[in-house]
């Protein structure tokens, strides 16, 4: 497993009488000898499995967000679920084990939920859906290995330093540095020799690497994304870079009531003037996540001002064809979508209806200055084998369910 050498030896070891067990706080895996001894004697790989269950742990950043999630004990189940399902997904022999029923029972459970398995998922599947007092506690013995109190004991989210230490205890390259940025950079190294390597080689990468990508895949900024699409045109505003004030107000202390010099009427202004947004509405889009999207869009254009005060904007749903289009000409028009949004649709997924009413529509002459299509889809559905004229791109929540491995590789793929 060559592609983890970035994080196979960031770990450093030291004895600690204060757990039973072997846990990890992001700069030493810390360990009670008694344990080792059993594991060693009685376990064929339960070491290397625990070796491997922590630095996932570190690379998933699991200790340093914790704090984020009310429920702490529930976050360590997940975060455990998480790790041990990467590892026994892994084609290692060292790594292999017999998975007891149980187990398997959770693992398709929880699949068919969320298609990669991942702690922020499970965290509100498990919130969404509560199970029986008995049922987790089961679920958490279960999954456990190693132990988290070393979690709590790490500084402030803002100032991840590594623990304090005695004297005489060798700091490793990682205890020497803040500890959630060195495994980040080790995450995206890892993320980078997968890639480099080829991630469909073997089974112990595929996952692994599709959760890393996750995490770590650098995406494009969704306001430096839209104004790709913006165009050049004058609008009513004063341009306070071509009015001088002194002259003005001379003019009003000197005539009365006549400014010397009158302010620009008009500016020249950088913003988007036509644009299509398609809304993906066939049965395996979530409603809930479309008026995630529409939230953060209307976010977006009402504090960023990517638009002019008048545009032109064509919404349409479709599934596997156009069921709905409505144009929108302003923020108000706009809002009241938003707030009055209901799914039409909800059949099978083609995205090709939409580019093709697209193209009547250009033909027609009614998009003259279309620059760009934002579809926002899971990605599960028929993808057109053109290009487009204009810039195209496929939208996907960033921490929900898609599948954007048969996007073109013409279109651009956005993730918000």
């Amino acid at each position: 497993m060559h592609f983890l050498g970035a994080a196979l030896f960031g770990l450093d070891f030291v004895m600690d009488l204060n757990t039973r067990t072997i846990g990890t706080d992001g700069a030493f895996i810390r360990y009670n000898t008694r344990y080792l001894r059993e594991q060693y004697l009685e376990s064929e790989n339960g070491l290397e499995r625990a070796y491997m269950h922590m630095l996932l742990h570190c690379l998933f950043l699991h200790m340093f967000h914790k704090k984020a999630y009310p429920d702490g004990d529930l976050w360590d189940v997940c975060c455990d679920i998480a790790v041990e399902a990467a590892i026994d997904d892994m084609d290692v022999p060292l790594l292999n084990r017999v998975t007891s029923d149980f187990r398997e029972e959770w693992y398709d459970r929880l699949q068919g939920a969320v298609s990669y398995i991942t702690a922020e998922k499970l965290y509100r599947y498990f919130t969404d859906n509560p199970t029986d007092g008995i049922t987790m506690h089961r679920i958490a013995a279960e999954f456990a290995v190693d132990d988290h109190g070393f979690w709590e004991k790490l500084k402030d989210e803002q100032n991840k330093e590594a623990p304090e230490l005695p004297e005489d205890i060798r700091m490793t390259p990682m205890a020497n540095l803040p500890l959630k940025e060195t495994w980040e950079r080790a995450a995206e190294r890892v993320a980078v020799e997968m890639d480099i390597s080829g991630s469909e080689r073997g089974d112990e990468r595929g996952r692994l690497s599709r959760i890393l990508k996750t995490y770590y895949e650098p995406h494009p900024d969704y306001t430096a994304f839209l104004l790709q699409f913006a165009v050049y045109r004058e609008e009513l505003s004063i341009d306070m870079e071509m009015f001088d004030p002194g002259y003005y107000h001379y003019g009003i202390k000197l005539y009365g009531n006549l400014p010397l010099i009158e302010p620009v009427e008009y500016r020249e202004s950088r913003r988007i003037d036509e644009l299509v947004i398609a809304i993906d509405t066939s049965a395996s889009t979530n409603r809930h996540h479309v008026q995630k999207f529409l939230n953060q869009t209307m976010e977006l254009l009402q504090t960023q001002g990517s638009f002019f005060s008048r545009f032109h904007i064509r919404l349409i749903e479709c599934d596997d064809a156009v069921q709905h289009e409505i144009i929108i000409e302003n923020m108000r028009d706009l809002k009241k979508y938003n707030d009055n949004f209901t799914v039409k649709g909800g059949y099978g997924t083609d995205f090709r209806p939409v580019f093709a009413h697209i193209g009547d529509l250009r033909k027609r002459g009614e998009l003259t200055h279309l620059r760009g299509l934002i579809y926002f889809t899971d990605g599960h559905g028929i993808y057109p084998k053109e290009a487009t004229a204009y810039q195209t791109a496929f939208v996907f929540l960033k921490d929900e369910e898609y599948d954007d491995r048969e996007v073109p590789g013409w279109a651009l793929k956005l993730y918000v």
